[in-house]
């Protein structure tokens, strides 16, 4: 995302917006793996968001998808799926993934893993852009989780 990547977990800020924004509901403790990532990026939030929320074009931010193309409908619709290739060297070649949620007012994708050569069975993550000041900056934050299965 061209940003400063410095790492932001444990910041209080920070940890108040994953609270709120990147958990998984329902989720049964020890029957899952989950991970989270935060980057500070020295950018507005309303320069970030549409970087982040761009369903159609995800190698803008995630570096190891090498193509994606959507196969119905437009990047920003509830329920639209994209093919991804990744680029060689991960356990994976393929994915097929949907979009679940798109939440432009408070800058919240979702994602989940349908179908692909990986891995990754019943894979979701959800993003958060938050901006804050003085600066501006924002926290971009993306948590996952792979229920075992």
């Amino acid at each position: 995302m061209g940003s400063n990547r410095s790492c932001l977990a444990g910041a209080p800020v920070v940890d108040g917006t994953v609270r709120a924004d990147d958990t998984f509901p329902g989720r049964a403790p020890g029957a899952t793996c989950t991970s989270l990532v935060a980057q500070r990026v020295a950018a507005p939030g309303c320069a970030v968001w549409p970087i982040v929320r761009s369903f159609g074009n995800p190698q803008r931010c995630k570096h190891f998808v090498r193509t994606s193309a959507l196969v119905a409908g437009d990047e920003a619709s509830i329920g639209n799926t994209r093919e991804d290739t990744v680029v060689s060297g991960l356990p994976a070649s393929t994915s097929s993934e949907r979009l679940e949620i798109l939440d432009n007012g408070r800058h919240i994708p979702s994602l989940s893993i349908v179908d692909g050569v990986h891995c990754l069975r019943n894979y979701r993550s959800v993003s958060s852009i938050t901006e804050f000041q003085p600066g501006p900056y924002s926290a971009a934050v993306e948590s996952y989780v792979v229920p075992d299965s």
